[in-house]
């Protein structure tokens, strides 16, 4: 199964990225009042999206907004010790172009309303928030900061192909679209911040942040 293509792919201005200090406020992600919403007893955000997607205030797995949280390959619910073509559940194919929702971690580990974001949801993420590189409590990531003064921490907790590659410098989120990821890298080496959308290999172990509408 081979790599595919970018789908779209945006750098943002300068005014949309930025580097920040660590946070170690109380509420981990240096938003201070942001307020959120319970669902399936699960924490979600209102970034104040056009939308009205509201996007969960933790990964799959994890255990605070700072935790990492639990890889899986996409289409699949449960984690493995590595993720490659050979031990992956749809290496044959899949049954659509989108994933239903008994192949969707996040509706199966959190409950009906909930589930992995769609192409459209990951890309208004990125066109209308903030993406601001910073640290929590030793992890490194972005905070995503709505136009309404809401944020979310999303950690940088790289993949699995088969094995652990670039934490702790890149997000890199599943899609509910075939393959589909959203790719957030950031580097020190004087380039700019990459936000975007695009496919990857499948078979890759990869975070979940769930999404659920209002």
């Amino acid at each position: 199964m081979k790599l595919k293509t970018l789908l779209f792919c945006s750098l943002l201005a300068l005014g949309f990225v930025s580097c920040g200090g660590d946070d170690n406020d109380d509420n981990e992600n240096g938003s201070g009042s942001t307020s959120t919403e319970v669902i399936n007893g699960h924490k979600f955000v209102n970034l104040g999206l056009p939308s009205g997607t509201l996007w969960a205030e933790t990964n799959v797995g994890a255990k605070s907004k700072s935790d990492i949280g639990d890889y899986y390959a996409w289409g699949e619910i449960e984690t493995k010790d590595s993720y490659k073509e050979s031990n992956y559940k749809w290496s044959e194919g899949y049954h659509g172009s989108v994933l239903l929702p008994e192949d969707d971690v996040a509706t199966q580990k959190w409950g009906a309303g909930v589930h992995i974001p769609t192409k459209e949801q990951a890309q208004e993420l990125v066109d209308n928030c903030k993406f601001v590189w910073t640290s929590v409590k030793g992890q490194n990531g972005y905070k995503v900061v709505g136009k309404n003064g809401n944020s979310i921490f999303l950690p940088a907790g790289g993949y699995y192909s088969p094995n652990p590659s670039h934490t702790k410098l890149v997000c890199i989120y599943w899609l509910n679209y075939h393959g589909g990821r959203l790719f957030l890298d950031y580097t020190c080496a004087g380039t700019d911040d990459e936000l975007c959308v695009e496919f990857n290999n499948n078979y890759n172990g990869q975070l979940v942040r769930p999404v659920a509408s209002i």
